[in-house]
Parts: C-alpha cells; structure tokens; sequence
C-alpha cells in the first residue's frame, strides 16, 4: 500500500485508517494508525444501533419504522431527539442540553433553511441534479461546491479560503483528496466499493 504515496519524509505525518464490513456491507470496524478503534453494531434492518471506542465511549440510536433516526444518547449522558414531515424530511432536532434546530425543504425534498436556538441561521442552494451548490449561514460564512458529470463532488472551497480538490476513479469512489493546507489522502476499496484502507499525509504549517 506504500506505493500509493510518495516517500515519507521527516517532517510529514502519515495518518493510516482501516475499515472492515459484515456480509451486508454493514462497517462493522474502524482503526487508525494510532491505535484508536471504532465497533459497530445493527439492527435487522441495516440501522446502526449501537458503537463504542476503544476509549470506552458509547452511541446508541433508534428508529422508527421508516428508519428515521429518532432517539440517540451517548455514554457520557447525552441526549437527542429527532422528528420527520410525512416525506422522512427531518424538520425537527432536540438535544437534552436545550439545543433545538428546525429545518425546511424545498418541493424535491431538498433542505433550504435551518434556524436554531442560538440564534443562528442557515440556507442551502442545489444545482438541477439536486447537488448542493452552495451553502451560507447568517455570520457571513459561505461554502460552495462543483460536481463533474456523474455529480462527484471535485471542489469544496469556503469564504476563509480553504479549499478541497477530490478525484475519482472509473467506478465513481473517490481515490485522492488533497487542500490548500498541502495536505493529501489516498483511498483503497474493496470490490463492493467499500472504502477499506485511507492514508493521509499532512504536511507542517508554514511558520509566519
């Protein structure tokens, strides 16, 4: 797998994740190279339901019978709660720390607005295939984003001048990833189209 990447060099970090999945395609493990790990577990119907990390933390989540997410709480004593229009739109969001959001959507099911208790708001805009296209929030802050022909996002940039370039192989799985930061990932799949292995090389901040 080294030969994805070019030669590691001293002031580099290389960062290394693996993915592993049941007969359903279901990610049932996530390690990193520097030894953190992630189990999955689901239910019948392919939601996930339970995880925990190798640090000890838990997620657990519920549906309802449309598997829409409706209830997810955490080991550490979090709490949400979550509801759906008649379309499976979730127009509602309710955390256990007095956090609420409410979404709205446009007529193809696209979501265009989102207000929050914080007093923040955000609109969304969709190019005709239903791509997100670009995205601002009522601090000022922006993102926009271009797809190629088969409606793979290629470039992400934001109104503070970050910037993401994305490429993809024949199959559509996204194989290389790199930003304005210099920063770069490579992607292997399995014959599912899996994402199994990613290795990223960070490259230091320049010094001002």
């Amino acid at each position: 797998m080294n030969k994805l990447l070019p030669p590691k060099t001293s002031n580099c970090k290389i960062f290394e994740e693996w993915y592993e999945y049941d007969a359903n395609g279901n990610k049932i493990h996530y390690k990193t190279s520097d030894e953190y790990e992630i189990w999955y577990e689901y239910d019948g119907a392919g939601n996930q339901i339970h995880c925990k990390t190798s640090d000890g933390f838990e997620e657990w989540r519920e549906y309802d019978a449309n598997g829409n997410k409706i209830h997810y709480k955490t080991s550490d004593g979090f709490e949400a709660w979550y509801e759906y229009d008649t379309n499976g739109n979730k127009i509602h969001y309710k955390a256990s720390d007095g956090f609420e959001a409410w979404y709205e959507y446009d007529e193809k099911g696209n979501q265009i607005h989102c207000k929050d208790t914080d007093e923040e708001e955000s609109w969304f805009e969709y190019d005709t295939n239903g791509n997100e296209i670009h995205w601002k929030n009522s601090d000022g802050y922006e993102e926009w984003r271009e797809y190629d022909a088969n409606s793979n996002e290629i470039h992400w940039k934001t109104s503070d001048g970050f910037e993401v370039w994305y490429e993809y192989d024949e199959k559509g799985n996204q194989i290389h990833q790199k930003n304005t930061d210099e920063d770069e990932s490579w992607f292997e799949y399995d014959e599912k189209g899996n994402i199994i292995y990613k290795k990223t090389l960070h490259k230091p901040q320049k010094k001002v």
